[in-house]
């Protein structure tokens, strides 16, 4: 099982619903950081990085599928993806 940890996972998040809620584009370098973050984590290796990136703004971000979504729940969906998301 590919695994990932929690605090990045939310990190990422914060920095998708920032840019959702204020179009800050100065951000976006760090939401690229933090992707590439969890990409590793579960991969070893950074090249999947828009796969997480893309999915968390698909969830969370300005066109978000789920826009209420909590930090449990998008958990919740990368362990149904086969993720274990480790509390550090």
């Amino acid at each position: 099982m590919k695994a990932i940890k929690k605090s990045t996972l939310l990190e990422l998040a914060r920095i998708v619903r920032k840019y959702a809620r204020t179009g800050d584009v100065d951000i976006l370098d760090a939401k690229i950081e933090v992707a590439k973050e969890l990409a590793t984590q579960a991969y070893g290796k950074d090249n999947a990085w828009s796969a997480f990136a893309g999915f968390v703004d698909a969830t969370v971000g300005v066109y978000a599928l789920y826009p209420k979504c909590t930090n449990e729940e998008l958990c919740e969906l990368f362990r149904a993806l086969k993720f274990e998301v480790l509390d550090e």
